[in-house]
């Protein structure tokens, strides 16, 4: 009698953890490419923006949608590169970076002037606020060039997201429960 009636409970909170969110985790990701690099001198800027939306023809993998969808990470990779000016030899070349109008870092980029070979390439990688990209699945970048010159060649933005709505129990999944209400409200119920 004890067995069955925790048996019945079994099934049942079994049931109930099966029955909890299981949404599968998408990826997305979308890459912009500055063929010739954009040249930013000391106090220049340049803007661009990353759209995650299925309006977007040059998209990769799952579209973003900011009305069912919940963004779960973010990151941003910018690549610059770094020429020998000879203005700029011994001082180094510093970016702020604005997302959404927000500042949100000032990074100073490698010295490659002490290193071989003298023209340098760096990728860059910014975390990026979830909420910058939920209400509309695009992000707006902005970078400025605080001291020194440099160019940047591509600006590549990836997230990961899955659907937010409460998915609907499976079949499977409302019988296990039943049949643990079952046999608890038959143990319940019998002399």
């Amino acid at each position: 009698m004890l067995v069955r009636r925790l048996l019945g409970l079994v099934i049942l909170i079994f049931g109930l953890m099966v029955a909890s969110s299981s949404n599968a985790t998408s990826v997305a990701w979308d890459q912009i490419w500055f063929p010739n690099g954009v040249f930013l001198t000391e106090g220049a800027s340049m803007s661009y923006t990353h759209d995650l939306t299925s309006g977007n023809s040059g998209l990769h993998g799952d579209p973003f949608d900011p009305n069912a969808d919940c963004v779960l990470t973010a990151d941003l990779w910018v690549k610059f590169f770094d020429d020998f000016s000879l203005q700029y030899l011994f001082t180094r070349e510093k970016v702020k970076v604005y997302m959404d109008g927000t500042l949100v870092e000032t990074r100073t980029l490698p010295d490659h002037f002490f290193e071989i070979p003298f023209f340098g390439f760096e990728i860059e990688h910014f975390g990026v606020n979830l909420a910058f990209i939920q209400d509309d699945g695009m992000l707006d970048v902005r970078l400025k060039a605080k001291k020194g010159d440099f160019s940047v060649l591509y600006s590549k933005l990836l997230i990961t997201h899955e659907e937010c709505n409460d998915p609907v129990p499976e079949p499977a999944t409302l019988a296990m429960i039943g049949a643990g209400a079952l046999a608890m409200a038959r143990r319940r119920f019998t002399v």
